[in-house]
């Protein structure tokens, strides 16, 4: 890194670094000599020695008719650093807030194909307590290896599950493969079959449509997922509970 490279790193201009390094080579000199050295006009040279000793790193003095102007030794250049950086604590919260404020926008994400279906039920069973809610029957229909995964997952990773299912013959099975310990499930009455798949998770609302098109999404917003889950656990309390044989759990 060169000289002028160095200065430009810490705030100033090239036009700046141009002026302070002439400055710097010739000692106390005219504006003349100084816009000759950093090759720039006179006039914008002026302006550029005036914003160069408000920053502290010009001074001038006056010889009869003359004004001569001469750069401030290199360490005054960590004045520049330090006020750069009292600046940036006095505005930080400011900033951080706004970052913040961003964060906290609702977010939708939307994913296609049986590889975006995974990458959303990956996402979900990586939170610690899910509510679902849809039909096993729906997503094994054309999507085998959705199935296992499913299984696989519920093998290995061990998440509190409250399921509602639809009741029918798969969903039952599924319901004895994968019941323990934490994972719960109630049954929609048999005329109620629900083809999408959904989850609430953390802050977030997944929902997974199959067949020939499959694709899905998350929603990212406190409120939404506030809502689907008083609507959700409306649903809870009037299904129907899995009843187990003692002989499927264990």
């Amino acid at each position: 890194m060169n000289p002028a490279q160095a200065l430009k790193s810490i705030g100033l201009n090239e036009k700046e670094s141009a002026v302070y390094l002439a400055c710097l080579e010739l000692g106390q000199d005219t504006v003349s000599s100084i816009a000759k050295k950093a090759t720039l006009k006179r006039p914008t040279v002026y302006l550029i020695l005036d914003s160069l000793i408000v920053k502290g790193l010009i001074n001038s003095v006056t010889r009869g008719k003359r004004t001569l102007y001469g750069a401030e030794g290199p360490k005054k250049l960590f004045g520049l650093i330090a006020k750069q950086e009292r600046a940036l604590k006095t505005v930080l919260p400011l900033l951080e807030a706004i970052d913040n404020s961003r964060h906290e926008k609702p977010k939708i994400r939307f994913y296609e194909g049986e590889e975006g279906l995974y990458t959303i039920y990956n996402e979900v069973y990586a939170s610690k307590e899910i509510r679902y809610w849809g039909s096993i029957a729906a997503i094994d229909a054309k999507h085998k290896d959705l199935y296992e995964l499913f299984m696989k997952v519920s093998s290995t990773k061990k998440p509190r599950v409250y399921d509602l299912l639809s009741d029918t013959p798969l969903d039952r099975a599924y319901s004895k493969k994968v019941i323990r310990p934490g994972y719960q499930i109630r049954f929609f009455p048999k005329e109620d079959v629900i083809s999408v798949d959904s989850a609430l998770f953390d802050n977030k609302l997944s929902m997974s449509a199959f067949g020939d098109d499959p694709h899905g999404l998350i929603i990212e917003s406190q409120p939404i997922v506030n809502s689907f889950r008083c609507l959700w656990d409306l649903a809870w309390k009037s299904a129907t509970p899995f009843k187990p044989s003692k002989k499927v759990l264990k």
